[in-house]
């Protein structure tokens, strides 16, 4: 946010790829199964303290 080109523009060149929509559109399948295997784990106790449950 700080960064004026050409300094920034040669920032976001460098980090495009990692975070492409070709890369990061396979990352919300595996969002998706984490989430899923935390609440199927923690849903059942009921209320709980996220922080302290989930490790």
């Amino acid at each position: 946010m700080g960064m004026d080109p050409p300094d920034h523009t040669a920032f976001r060149r460098s980090i495009r790829a990692p975070f492409g929509p070709s890369v990061t559109s396979d990352l919300a399948a595996v969002v998706e199964g984490f989430a899923s295997a935390i609440v199927d784990e923690v849903g059942p106790l009921g209320e709980v303290d996220f922080v302290e449950t989930i490790p």
